[in-house]
């Protein structure tokens, strides 16, 4: 059997070893040709101004996955005039995903070791600094050594500086954490000033304090001196962050509810990571870009465990 001829949307296809005959149905009420393509790009064009609004960037032509995403090149292509950091490219759509640090207070990167979490702490930290704005990097995890010396960066390792390191000014600044299970080592040790401490920055992950976006490092076997404590406790409460690595279940930081039990129990390689955008938010599976970096000679981490 042969379809009729000039019927549009008309055609045949094989299925289970029979010949069917189907018909496609048509996008918008106009058997007009040009004028249903005229109202097709209308309609997209709606499509893509509600999705601007609400912070999706669509892009203008079908997306193509790069085999090894580039920080350099998402950041050619990128907005940088918008209060957003970008993070990497949405697994099913495409799209290059960015957070806004207006609405994301505290940014978790959660997960264990070696599956890309220094590598996006640092992407996060140049994008920040590519903003215009100061970076503050608290390295009581001494890894991110080659920051050290790079413009518009405020560096500290030693534990008297960061323990007694407090914002000045009125300009908004990115604080990022490389490690937080020894950050908050720190922060909760005991002696004299540990109450003030401790509350300053609990105040400050809540949002009460100071004007700040904070990232940090959360390796989900390892920092169990940050687990339980106020200070992930308020971070967490955001539900900003992105859990690298797969094995959600594995971690209590970020809530997946809307994953299905069995992804959550599935592992991810390296660079693959799922993203929350605050509570209620859809959960959305990401590919990070790698970005090269110099290596500071001294840099006590040797081998990236992140």
């Amino acid at each position: 059997v042969l379809p009729k001829e000039n019927c549009k949307g008309r055609g045949l296809c094989k299925m289970e070893g029979s010949v069917l005959e189907f018909q496609v149905p048509l996008a918008l009420e106009e058997t007009e040709e040009y004028k249903r393509i005229c109202r097709i790009s209308e309609a997209g064009a709606q499509w893509k101004a509600l999705y601007k609004r609400k912070g999706v960037q669509l892009p203008d032509k079908f997306p193509v996955l790069p085999k090894k995403p580039d920080f350099e090149m998402l950041a050619d292509s990128f907005d940088w005039n918008r209060e957003r950091l970008p993070l990497g490219y949405c697994l099913e759509t495409g799209t290059l995903c960015s957070i806004s640090t207006e609405e994301a207070v505290c940014f978790l990167i959660v997960g264990n070791g070696r599956t890309g979490k220094k590598t996006l702490l640092c992407c996060l930290i140049e994008s920040f600094i590519r903003m215009g704005k100061e970076a503050v990097i608290l390295d009581t995890g001494k890894s991110l050594g080659q920051f050290a010396v790079k413009k518009g960066v405020t560096y500290l390792k030693d534990e008297s500086e960061i323990r007694d390191w407090k914002k000045t000014g009125e300009k908004r600044v990115g604080i990022f954490i490389s490690d937080m299970g020894s950050f908050c080592s720190l922060i909760y040790q005991f002696g004299e000033g540990r109450m003030k401490r401790a509350d300053y920055w609990e105040q400050l992950a809540a949002g009460k304090k100071e004007d700040c976006f904070l990232a940090g490092i959360y390796h989900t076997s390892r920092d169990v001196e940050a687990a339980g404590t106020e200070f992930l406790r308020k971070c967490g409460a955001w539900q900003y962050g992105i859990c690298l690595g797969g094995n959600l279940s594995s971690q209590r930081v970020l809530h997946y509810d809307d994953v299905s039990y069995a992804r959550q129990n599935q592992y991810e390689p390296p660079g693959i990571g799922y993203l929350r955008e605050g509570p209620g938010s859809i959960s959305r599976r990401l590919l990070l870009p790698v970005i090269k970096m110099e290596k500071k000679k001294g840099d006590e981490t040797g081998n990236d465990t992140n």
